[in-house]
C-alpha cells in the first residue's frame, strides 16, 4: 500500500507545481486529458454496441447477394444454379477473417486504433468499398455549409429574442 501511496506521490507533485506556476495551462491540460479519455472510452463503447447488433457485413453481403439473385430469378437453361452464385460458409469464415471479425471486438478496436492513431488510416467502407477518408472529405464541406447557416439563424433568432424580452422588462 505503501509503494502505490509514494508511486502516486510521485506523479502528483509534479502536476501541482505545474498546476501553482501556470493555473490556466494546468487546466487546459486537464481538460484535453479528460477529453481524450472520454473520447477513448466512447469510441469502445460504441465499438462493442455495434458487436451486439445482430450479424455483421458478412451476413449483409449474403443477404444483398439472395436479394439481387431473386431478382435474376429467370433461369436459363445452362446457367450456374443459385448455390454456386451464392456464398458457402467456407467462403463466409474467410471473409470473416480478413475482416477481422473472427476476433474479440477489444482487438478490433485495438487494431482500428492503432491504424487510426499511427497510420491516419480510417480504413475502407466495407459497403462501398472506399476510402472512408474520401467519403468523409467528400462530404464535410455539405456539413460545413449546414452548420454556418444554422449558427447564422440560430445567433439572429437569439438575438432577436433577447432583445424582444429586454423591452419586456419588468412584466
Amino acid at each position: 500500500m505503501n509503494i502505490i501511496k509514494k508511486s502516486l506521490y510521485q506523479i502528483k507533485r509534479p502536476w501541482v507545481a505545474y498546476k501553482a506556476k501556470a493555473p490556466m495551462a494546468a487546466f487546459i491540460t486537464g481538460r484535453l486529458i479528460t477529453m481524450l479519455v472520454l473520447l477513448f472510452l466512447l469510441g469502445f463503447s460504441l465499438f462493442g454496441l455495434m458487436e451486439l447488433a445482430p450479424g455483421d457485413i458478412v451476413d449483409q453481403m449474403m443477404s444483398q447477394q439472395i436479394m439481387s439473385s431473386m431478382e435474376n430469378s429467370p433461369k436459363k437453361s445452362g446457367s450456374k444454379s443459385e448455390d454456386d452464385l451464392l456464398m458457402n460458409e467456407k467462403q463466409m469464415a474467410q471473409l470473416r477473417a480478413e475482416f477481422g471479425l473472427d476476433k474479440p471486438f477489444y482487438v478490433q478496436y485495438a487494431k482500428w486504433l492503432n491504424r487510426v492513431i499511427v497510420h491516419h488510416d480510417l480504413g475502407t467502407s466495407l459497403i462501398s468499398r472506399a476510402p472512408v477518408s474520401f467519403l468523409i472529405r467528400s462530404r464535410i464541406w455539405n456539413s460545413v455549409l449546414l452548420n454556418l447557416i444554422s449558427l447564422v439563424f440560430i445567433t439572429l433568432f437569439s438575438f432577436m429574442l433577447g432583445v424582444y424580452f429586454s423591452k419586456q422588462g419588468g412584466n
